[in-house]
């Protein structure tokens, strides 16, 4: 029945339509994925190449090609290019130049795509000529630091990359042949994974779909031939386990098998592809994976009652994702940001003139345009902090040029960049504005507002009525108006926060706590970090005490209180809103409840916690008083 082929036909048009109700739609999720991918790409170029030297950062594989599902859960490959070291074939090519450059070294001891690289120490003086440096520049080739898997010396050895040219490839196909990738990619996790692991890669797979498109004719790839496509690069694949031999695409005399699978192991994963490919449905039905088996049985059969995810649930769910990956790209890089304040502040104003240089671009995707006013709005309200906090540190007013930055940046999101200006209001002593910002601030909170969460931890879905707007509306439009970001204060901001915040930013006391700490993932840890509606109801608390508004004051308590018990769940920073909670007590004269409350936090989240700090000083105060 396999061989029939208009039962073939039939189901591959089945395959491609549950390809795209799984999120393989073209001129949706591919697109949006790639866009998403490619702005972040630039962006991180931008963050990482400012404070030391000049990088590029290239995103590729199945997340930036847009060749991926939702229940596949592909990682994110990164190669970092350093742009300031020219790489020469010939040692005639080179000339003097104060910046560090290598001679490619390779002879027929050397393994297929791979070389050693020869330092050449420069001499004073003398420069690189610009037809050297622009050659240099358009190889479009990369050496990555890995050896060969059977070399005597791969510590010393630098293996080629082309990256760029498999990227270009992949953006040239069309639909049915990005369907074909990812069903392919499908059948390998499912299938092959378990037998080999991951040394069968997707890398093979891409590999194996360019080789048969160079050699199959091009009308063969239409939707209703897609099953034939699929056995096509499967029989290619068969073709070389029977040659022991997988070559690669953009590099002649590579053999993708070593260092990779036996030679032992070639028969069996032959036998599968055969059977595969005789028996492809009996495999299709049988996918678990982003519930692929059951819808094709239930397009096959409509008595078949299983539940399945409709295509619109995922083409949401995926914009979802591409929306957290922008917050993520638009914020979170600022929030891990350390060293002198100096610095810091230096590194900020370098960024922001790289962003506007990158609006001035004609040739931008809404998406890219989207991440780049994100990340300005997000550094102009860090500028501002980091010079507000300078200025209070020193006994100086706040600038006029500071107000602006803060002016600016208020519409990053409908909470954060708000509740920090109003944060530096109330440490001024201006809490007649600081109160009309808070409840400005509160106003916008609306039912649907998607309160969003750093540093590794939990927060809630956003609802429907968002994730719907993510269809229709411009993302940036959908987070500035819809989604509260955690407040994050770094040391070089503590004088524009309340006093019992700053606690958070020395959360880690002991060596217990330093081991609880990633070093990387965890570096906000030095900062204090709070959820956005709590933040608020904390704020407006120590405002209206400090004006004298004796029952807004008391509302504002009760409002923080009713978070934290009925509507947290326990998401975000919870154990910092216990804390914020527990100092209201404190100054309510209720040390009972605060030390409840710290109690509470440190249960929660036993090392790394302010709370331990709060804890002690009630004790301490326990004891002068007896």
């Amino acid at each position: 029945m396999d061989q029939d082929p208009e039962y073939q036909h039939v189901m591959s048009l089945r395959l491609s339509r549950v390809l795209e109700d799984i999120g393989v739609t073209r001129r949706q999720t591919v697109k949006m994925r790639r866009n998403t991918w490619l702005a972040a790409e630039k962006i991180q170029t931008v963050l990482e190449s400012i404070p030391n030297r000049k990088k590029t950062l290239y995103i590729s594989g199945s997340q930036s090609e847009g060749t991926t599902t939702l229940g596949m859960e592909s990682d994110t490959d990164c190669l970092r290019s350093l742009n300031d070291s020219p790489v020469f074939l010939d040692l005639s090519e080179w000339q003097p130049s104060p910046i560090c450059s290598f001679l490619v070294l390779q002879d027929e001891s050397s393994p297929p795509q791979h070389c050693n690289l020869q330092i050449l120490r420069p001499r004073p003086g003398h420069w690189p000529t610009p037809d050297i440096l622009e050659q240099a520049k358009q190889t479009g080739t990369f050496l990555v630091p890995q050896g060969h898997s059977e070399s005597c010396n791969p510590k010393l050895e630098w293996r080629f990359s082309t990256n760029l040219i498999e990227r270009l490839l992949m953006f040239n196909l069309n639909s049915t042949k990005i369907k074909a990738y990812i069903f392919l990619k499908v059948l390998r996790k499912t299938y092959f994974k378990a037998v080999v692991g991951d040394r069968l890669s997707t890398f093979h797979i891409k590999t194996a779909l360019l080789f048969t498109i160079e050699s199959y004719p091009s009308d063969i790839w239409q939707e209703d031939n897609l099953l034939k496509c699929v056995s096509f690069c499967l029989t290619t694949m068969k073709r070389w386990c029977k040659m022991n031999y997988f070559p690669h695409y953009t590099i002649s005399g590579v053999d993708l098998f070593v260092g990779k699978l036996k030679k032992f192991e070639l028969p069996q994963i032959s036998a599968m592809l055969s059977d595969m490919i005789e028996n492809i449905m009996v495999y299709v039905v049988n996918i678990e994976m982003d519930g692929l088996g059951r819808r094709m049985l239930k397009l096959i059969d409509a008595r078949n009652t299983h539940i399945t995810s409709t295509r619109y649930e995922n083409t949401v769910k995926t914009a979802r994702y591409c929306c957290d990956k922008i917050i993520s790209f638009s914020c979170y890089n600022h929030f891990i940001m350390n060293g002198e304040s100096a610095s810091i502040k230096s590194t900020i104003e370098k960024i922001v003139v790289s962003l506007n240089n990158i609006l001035m671009q004609n040739d931008l995707s809404i998406i890219m345009k989207d991440l780049v006013r994100a990340n300005l709005l997000f550094l102009f309200n860090q500028l501002a902090t980091f010079k507000a906090s300078k200025c209070i540190k020193l006994h100086q007013p706040v600038t006029a040029d500071i107000y602006n930055l803060y002016q600016a940046s208020l519409n990053s999101d409908v909470t954060s960049s708000r509740l920090k200006f109003a944060s530096m209001l109330f440490c001024t002593d201006q809490y007649e504005e600081a109160a009309a910002v808070l409840e400005h601030t509160e106003a916008l909170v609306h039912p649907d507002v998607w309160q969003y969460t750093f540093c590794n931890r939990r927060h809630p879905m956003p609802s429907n009525n968002i994730m719907r707007s993510l269809l229709d509306r411009p993302m940036l439009e959908v987070i500035r108006t819809s989604a509260a970001l955690s407040v994050h204060f770094h040391r070089q901001e503590e004088h524009c926060v309340p006093k019992h915040l700053v606690f958070e930013m020395h959360r880690t006391i002991n060596q217990e706590d330093i081991q609880h700490r990633h070093l990387v993932r965890d570096k906000w840890m030095d900062s204090a970090v709070t959820d956005s509606i709590p933040f608020l109801y904390y704020l407006q608390y120590l405002t209206y005490r400090q004006l004298g508004h004796q029952d807004r004051k008391l509302t504002a308590m009760w409002k923080l209180r009713h978070y934290i018990n009925h509507y947290s769940e326990g998401y975000g920073h919870i154990e910092t809103a216990l804390n914020m909670l527990g100092h209201c007590f404190e100054l309510e004269n209720r040390l009972d409840l605060a030390w409840q409350c710290y109690i509470e936090s440190r249960r929660v989240y036993q090392h790394n916690n302010a709370a331990n700090w709060h804890i002690m000083k009630l004790l301490y105060q326990a004891l002068v008083q007896a």
